[in-house]
Order: structure tokens, then sequence, then C-alpha cells
């Protein structure tokens, strides 16, 4: 079919840090195949060159980290928790020989920061701050 752009998982796996990355991708193409047939008409018309410009800008736009993918991503890591009293307060997560600390920081009962320190990717703000109006959640601040 021409205009399709083949890429298999064992190329993606090149580009993309894990599983879940790898889906969102396929999912974005998935999402792009079933549009409206003019932006289909679209993207056969372009370049393989250029069609080859736009993968690997996606990829590397799925590629950047974030607080919020780093914090999803280390849920599937090996984890231990620590409490005081009922409150947990850090997660060491280890993925081989890097650990990423999650350390939550509270207001009363209220979740207030949420700070990633340790073998975290540079680049990335560390540190979610949640404000509350009440009990009501009114704003989330990455820093």
């Amino acid at each position: 079919m021409a205009g399709v752009l083949r890429i298999n998982r064992d190329i993606l796996a090149k580009f993309l840090p894990d599983h879940e990355t790898i889906r969102q991708f396929e999912e974005l193409f998935t999402t792009v195949y079933e549009s409206s047939s003019n932006d289909a008409a679209l993207i056969q018309s372009e370049s393989a060159t250029a069609k080859a410009n736009l993968a690997l800008a996606l990829i590397n736009d799925l590629k950047e980290e974030t607080f919020e993918r780093v914090n999803q991503n280390i849920k599937s890591y090996n984890k231990a928790l620590s409490y005081t009293g009922l409150v947990l307060n850090t997660v060491a997560y280890t993925f081989g020989t890097k650990t990423i600390t999650k350390t939550l920081g509270y207001s009363g009962i209220s979740l207030v920061t949420v700070t990633l320190s340790g073998d975290t990717p540079g680049g990335i703000n560390l540190i979610k701050t949640l404000t509350y109006s009440g009990l009501n959640l009114t704003g989330i601040a990455y820093t």
C-alpha cells in the first residue's frame, strides 16, 4: 500500500524506552490512519523523506522525558515503601543499578508535594506541587 510507514516493534524498540511508549506510538499512528480521507490523502502525498522526518519527530517527542512520564514509568520498577505511622513518606524504585526515590510532602491530610530524586533523567522538573482551596485541588505546578 503506497504511503504506509512500515515500522515494526523491533525498530521501535531501538528508539523508544519501554513497552508503554511503544504502545502509545502505535496508537498515535492508528489514530492517524483512521483519520479523515483528506488527512490520509495528505499523508500519502508526502515524500518518503518527509514521512521519515515526521516519524522521527514523533519518536523524539515521545522520548522526551517529563515528570509525569517518569512518575508513570517507574511504577513497574521494584519498590520499597517507607511510612511514618500510617502515612506514606517515600517510595524507592529500583531497576538494575538505578534508583529513583519519590518523596511525598503533606500539609495536614493533604498531599502538597511529590519530589523525584536519584537517577532521574536530566532536564526534567523534579517537584510537583499541588495547591488546594479547602479540600479541593485547584492547581498543579512543576519546578
